[in-house]
C-alpha cells in the first residue's frame, strides 16, 4: 500500500509485508523507537528489551508489516491473528487480532507513519472478518496513546494486566463494525452483542494470564502444551 500526500514533508511511503532481509532493519528501528522508555522503566527495561529482540527474531504467527521510505525501513508493526485456546503457540485464547510493537524511527516521526501502519492493521483485520482489534500500551507511551485515541480505540480495563504491582499494561479495543477509525458500517444489535462477547472472552483470557504469570516459564509452557492437547482431543470428539 502506497501512502500519498504530504509530498512537501516526506517521500512516498510504502507499507508492505516485511521480507526476511528486513530483519535487522526492523530490529534497529524498533529498538531505537523504544529506547526512549529505558530511563522511565529502569527496573524493567532489560527484560523488556530482551522480549522485543526475542519477539522480532521469531514473529510468527504475527504478520510483520513495515513502512518503507526512500528504500529505508522507517516503521514497523506486528499484527497477530485470532488464536484459539491451546493453539500450540500460546496457552491463552486471543479471540481478536492484536497489534503489537508499533514503532517509528525517531528521525521519521511526525509524518503520519505510525498512523499509516495502524490503518493497514485495521484494514487487514476488517478483511479477515474480525469484529474487534485490540492492543496494549502503558501511560509511558504518551504519543502512542494519543494516536490510538485519535483513531477511536477505546479503553477496555478488563484487558489490563500487571507484570509487576507498580506497572499497569492497559488494554484498548477498536470496534471494527462501528465505523471506527473512518470506515465500516454501523453494526446491528446482534453484531454489537457478538463484539461484546469477544471482549469479555479476551478479558477472561487476560485474567487467566494474570493468574499464572508468576509461575516459572517451564510450568507456563507445560500448561500451554496441555491446552493444545485438550483442544486436539476436543476436535477429535466432534
Amino acid at each position: 500500500m502506497k501512502v500519498s500526500g504530504r509530498a512537501e514533508r516526506m517521500e512516498a511511503l510504502l507499507v508492505r509485508d516485511a521480507r526476511q532481509s528486513d530483519g535487522s532493519a526492523v530490529a534497529a528501528v524498533t529498538l531505537s523507537a523504544y529506547q526512549e522508555y529505558a530511563p522511565l522503566m529502569p527496573a524493567l527495561w532489560d527484560a523488556y528489551r530482551d522480549n522485543i529482540v526475542t519477539t522480532l527474531a521469531a514473529p510468527e504467527p504475527a504478520t510483520q508489516i513495515v513502512a518503507e521510505q526512500g528504500s529505508r525501513i522507517v516503521g514497523a508493526v506486528l499484527l497477530y491473528p485470532v488464536a484459539t485456546d491451546g493453539d500450540g503457540r500460546t496457552p491463552f485464547p486471543r479471540p481478536y487480532p492484536e497489534v503489537r510493537l508499533l514503532a517509528v524511527a525517531p528521525a521519521a516521526r511526525g509524518k503520519g507513519i505510525g498512523e499509516a501502519l495502524m490503518r493497514e492493521c485495521i484494514r487487514r483485520a476488517r478483511r479477515s472478518g474480525a469484529t474487534t482489534l485490540a492492543l496494549h500500551t502503558t501511560d509511558l507511551m504518551r504519543a502512542a496513546m494519543r494516536l490510538y485515541t485519535r483513531m477511536e480505540f477505546k479503553r477496555e480495563p478488563e484487558l489490563d494486566f500487571r507484570p509487576r504491582p507498580e506497572v499497569t499494561i492497559k488494554g484498548y479495543v477498536l470496534d471494527l463494525q462501528e465505523g471506527g477509525s473512518r470506515g465500516g458500517k454501523a453494526m446491528t444489535r446482534k453484531q454489537s452483542a457478538a463484539a461484546r462477547r469477544n471482549i469479555e472472552k479476551a478479558a477472561r483470557a487476560a485474567r487467566s494470564k494474570r493468574t499464572i504469570a508468576h509461575l516459572p516459564k517451564k510450568t507456563r509452557t507445560a500448561l500451554g502444551k496441555e491446552g493444545a492437547k485438550a483442544a486436539k482431543r476436543k476436535r477429535k470428539t466432534r
